[in-house]
């Protein structure tokens, strides 16, 4: 496949910004193709979030600190043919509310609680039994679910025996998705190639999310395989490069375990998934030694939700995103290029009801300076991005998320052999 249409110089990479919809953090990026001849890269960017509320997290960020990685080979096999191997943080979640001024250490757990009225309390057991009467064939824990009658019962025990019940715990998650993706790239004629392959993503967690299911959650690798497809057209005497990439969905089972009051019991399987995705990657010259850069990236996470113990309804409440990129690059001189960009994705959900999800949307500007000697490159980008706010409804309580952001610096080395 053909190098990038400008020098090495002009073309400079910042840190994509993490956490661009439902649980993002890195995408399969076809510029590594581009590369003349033989090619090698590698990525670092280390992301610092500041999201915090007044209600679940008022003391500290919920987010916490993470590193990704990512490492990419491509080999021309000949003029036309070449192969390339790309490893990537595709997805993580990494949030703990503990010791962050939140209120659940000196609440009672309520799946504690609820068994505890259920077992010894007369008015939720009678709350119980009205309702399986009036509903033939419901159980107690539909009546705990569903009943409003049965869950004010428990809710006047739990105010009675608060003292005596077990707390919760803090929630916390932390999940990661690692994907690998085989890609052939061939050169169809000066201006048109294609590329496509196989991703093979895995990913694995632990994690408490107080309830359905409550207790100590851990889920075991899972993977699955997806295809990739792309084309590009490029016209070197305007620097001109648009690429479209396709991403198939890639679904993830787990087998999963729960430990809840020192009890452990096996669990009906996660389900979890990388959504189907497509991209748009644009350049092109608009004057000397200077280029537009700019993405359009479409994942569809309101079909790629995690499922705990067969249950139909998801954790989490995602919807479809669209992330936006345009910026400008330039060369100072044939070792030295600078750039600037700003990202942008739609608020969609100003409103939940899930801890796992408290951002709505994201606006954001990288800076970005990349020095080329010889056969290396070196890159080195800063990110800024403000999260959109968002009020979260859980537990009986609501907090207000918002006036958060995240800052990443990015490292990029690349070396043509």
């Amino acid at each position: 496949m053909k190098k990038l249409l400008l020098a090495s110089t002009v073309l400079v990479a910042g840190p994509s910004t993490a956490f661009a919809g439902g649980m993002e953090v890195g995408r399969f990026n076809p510029s590594f193709m581009f590369q003349s001849g033989n090619y090698a890269e590698l990525s670092v960017r280390s992301s610092t979030p500041d999201v915090t509320d007044d209600t679940f997290s008022p003391d500290g960020s919920m987010l916490g600190k993470m590193t990704n990685t990512s490492a990419s080979v491509k080999v021309a096999l000949n003029d036309r043919l070449s192969i390339g191997v790309t490893h990537y943080d595709a997805a993580r979640i990494k949030l703990d509310y503990a010791d962050n001024g939140g209120p659940f250490t000196q609440t009672p757990h309520p799946v504690a609680a609820a068994g505890s009225a259920a077992q010894n309390d007369p008015a939720t057991q009678a709350a119980i039994g009205a309702y399986i009467a009036a509903n033939p064939g419901a159980t107690a824990q539909m009546a705990m679910a569903l009943d409003g009658a049965t869950q004010q019962a428990i809710g006047a025990y739990t105010l009675a025996n608060a003292a005596a019940l077990p707390k919760m715990q803090a929630p916390y998650v932390n999940l990661s998705y690692k994907s690998t993706a085989l890609v052939v790239g061939y050169a169809v004629n000066d201006q048109i190639d294609v590329f496509g392959g196989i991703k093979y993503s895995a990913a694995d967690a632990s994690g408490d999310v107080v309830a359905n299911p409550a207790g100590d959650i851990v889920a075991k690798s899972g993977s699955d395989t997806a295809p990739i497809l792309g084309v590009s057209y490029s016209k070197p005497e305007i620097a001109l490069r648009v690429t479209a990439t396709y991403q198939g969905k890639s679904e993830t089972s787990h087998e999963t375990s729960t430990t809840f009051l020192g009890t452990t019991t096996q669990l009906q399987d996660t389900k979890a998934a990388l959504p189907e995705s497509f991209t748009l990657d644009f350049q092109t010259g608009i004057a000397p030694k200077t280029l537009l850069l700019g993405s359009i990236h479409h994942a569809r996470w309101d079909d790629a939700h995690i499922y705990f113990d067969g249950s139909s309804t998801p954790k989490t409440s995602w919807q479809d995103s669209t992330t936006y990129s345009v910026g400008v690059g330039r060369a100072i001189n044939e070792n030295w290029a600078v750039s600037a960009s700003i990202n942008y994705e739609a608020a969609s959900e100003s409103a939940g009801t899930s801890l796992l999800s408290v951002t709505d949307g994201t606006r954001g500007v990288t800076l970005g300076a990349r020095y080329t000697r010889n056969n290396m490159n070196v890159s080195l980008g800063v990110n800024y991005t403000q999260f959109g706010d968002k009020t979260v409804t859980s537990l009986n309580q609501t907090g207000s998320f918002k006036d958060n952001s995240i800052t990443s610096v990015g490292l990029n080395i690349g070396y043509s052999f």
